[in-house]
């Protein structure tokens, strides 16, 4: 794994290695999705962080304020080293927030006074509370007006919600839907 676009170009990232339930959004991937957004300038969120792949990604392409989330102890040691390497890498580092924290609970609680550009979740495959999580970010205006959900998961099990994306990118079996509420 590493960072394939922005001032860390190049940059090596830690992976799960033998750390299972962690499933990393692939180098091809992540160039897919920052081709198609400007992170420059932009608050990112990384829901389900796993790596914190996606969130070094966005601060390397220039977001000014980048939060992970992730509940998995395993997965934020790994996101502490990938953070850490990012920052002896970039010249200017953005705001950075690491969280352990349910991700349910954590956007449940969060207000609207915070809110972001780009919200990137990557959930387990087979995780059933789509709906329900969609639903507290934007009843929580979490976010900002304009911005953008972007949800990865497997064509084969595409999360269970009433809202339509706005747009569907497919990349062999993983599929990325961009949720726009404005």
């Amino acid at each position: 794994m590493r960072i394939v676009g922005g001032a860390a170009r190049g940059l090596k990232l830690f992976g799960p290695g033998k750390i299972t339930g962690i499933r990393p959004t692939s180098d091809k991937l992540r160039e897919a999705l920052f081709n198609m957004i400007d992170a420059g300038g932009s608050s990112f969120l990384d829901l389900f962080a796993g790596t914190g792949a996606v969130g070094c990604e966005a601060a390397s392409r220039g977001a000014r304020r980048v939060t992970m989330v992730e509940n998995s102890a395993k997965a934020l040691a790994i996101i502490k080293k990938n953070s850490a390497a990012l920052e002896g890498a970039l010249t200017e580092m953005p705001k950075f927030e690491i969280i352990r924290h349910d991700v349910m609970k954590f956007v449940a609680g969060k207000s609207s006074q915070t809110r972001y550009d780009w919200i990137f979740c990557d959930p387990p495959y087979d995780w059933t509370r789509s709906e329900k999580l969609i639903s507290h970010i934007v009843e929580n205006s979490l976010l900002e007006p304009g911005g953008v959900l972007i949800w990865e998961a497997s064509k084969r099990s595409l999360p269970e919600t009433e809202v339509e994306p706005s747009k569907v990118k497919r990349y062999g079996d993983t599929v990325l839907l961009f949720y726009d509420f404005t």
